[in-house]
């Protein structure tokens, strides 16, 4: 039995204060295809000979992955075809922050062929000071705020939908005079 390319729609959202960086692969697969509303930015294998280049201009390019650089609440909806799982790799672009960490969401094929709504939300995480202690109140000066960004992912019937292998993103912001 061969498995058809299922055409998912998923709708990016970043309501975060910071612009997030999403890369999306889908591993070993011929038939990855995106169609965006807005912008992005698309890695693709060359055609090799006259007939790949033929399919090129019926099927459109196959794709390694795309990247979005999503601004902060803006919207971005793609349609990917595939026939694998997707990974998903997010990052926050910060202005004075270190210590990135990327966040990893893997779309498994069991949801291929829906309409997802993935929304980056933002979390301030531990505030430190100059030796990596933890800030206690009135006591030391706070230099440093963890980040994180999380994801929350809704079915087209507003369902939550929970993945297991997914690991939100983090950095740590140097907030120096501005506390």
């Amino acid at each position: 039995m061969s498995v058809l390319i299922n055409s998912t729609t998923i709708t990016l959202t970043n309501r975060t204060k910071h612009l997030v960086e999403i890369e999306c692969e889908a591993d070993q697969d011929e038939s990855f295809h995106v169609k965006s509303t807005k912008d992005v930015i698309k890695e693709r294998e060359q055609s090799q000979n006259i007939i790949q280049s033929f399919f090129e201009l019926v099927y459109g390019s196959k794709l390694k992955r795309v990247i979005l650089n999503l601004q902060p609440d803006m919207s971005n909806t793609l349609i990917v075809n595939s026939k694998s799982e997707l990974e998903f790799n997010f990052e926050a672009k910060v202005k004075n922050s270190n210590e990135h960490l990327s966040g990893y969401l893997p779309i498994s094929t069991e949801y291929q062929g829906e309409t997802l709504h993935v929304t980056f939300l933002e979390k301030k995480g531990i505030w430190k000071d100059d030796k990596g202690n933890v800030v206690i109140v009135g006591k030391t000066r706070p230099v440093k705020q963890e980040i994180i960004i999380n994801v929350e992912i809704r079915d087209s019937l507003n369902e939550k939908v929970f993945v297991d292998a997914y690991n939100p993103a983090f950095c740590v912001l140097s907030v120096g005079n501005e506390v």
